[in-house]
């Protein structure tokens, strides 16, 4: 599938990049926070993403942009709050707490919008999910991060999407240094990248 942006969406999504990277010299990075809250074996904990946003920022020197679903009337519906039970709201804020800086922060419910902010991305990580597709349909390069589902299944098969696997569909056990590792072989130029 294809998904097509509308102007005003487009012109949304400038506004949007303009404001937060007035001069943008440097590849972005979009990492998205959220995931089934309700399946904890499709969540990985927000310090993983911030140590992998961070590695990137320092190692890379890339542009890191965390996207978060929207919240539902402004607040999430969900009522959990541990690592792998937890809000959207409370993963957006682990993770910039983790993270340790300040981290532009992207969260919209028009899917065109989001569209056009993601297609602005070098690359983006996000878990098995919705988004995954939405990247995939926008032909965006995408690494994938799948535990408790199968890529063999899921993945989409475009050549701009890439995924990696934790093992044993443990969330936990899927190291944030190969997932940085993993994100910045994407970034090479295709003549560079490892078979």
């Amino acid at each position: 599938p294809e998904f097509f942006i509308r102007p005003d969406q487009a012109a949304f999504a400038e506004s949007f990049w303009n404001e937060q990277f007035p001069s943008k010299v440097r590849p972005a990075i979009g990492i998205f926070l959220g995931g089934k809250v309700d399946r904890p074996d499709r969540i990985w904990p927000p310090e993983n993403f911030a140590r992998v946003a961070r590695r990137l920022t320092e190692t890379g020197g890339y542009t890191i942009l965390a996207i978060a679903p929207p919240l539902s009337g402004g607040r999430s519906p969900h009522k959990r709050d541990s690592t792998f039970w937890m809000d959207e709201a409370v993963h957006v804020r682990e993770f910039l707490k983790a993270y340790g800086e300040a981290c532009p922060l992207f969260r919209d419910s028009d899917i065109g919008r989001v569209g056009a902010g993601l297609r602005k991305l070098d690359l983006f990580i996000c878990p098995d999910g919705g988004m995954m597709h939405l990247a995939a349909a926008l032909r965006l390069p995408a690494l994938t991060l799948f535990f408790g589902t199968s890529p063999d299944i899921w993945h989409p098969p475009v050549a701009s999407s890439y995924f990696l696997r934790a093992p044993g569909n443990d969330p936990r056990a899927l190291d944030p240094e190969a997932v940085a590792r993993r994100a910045m072989e994407i970034l090479k130029p295709p003549s560079d990248r490892l078979k």
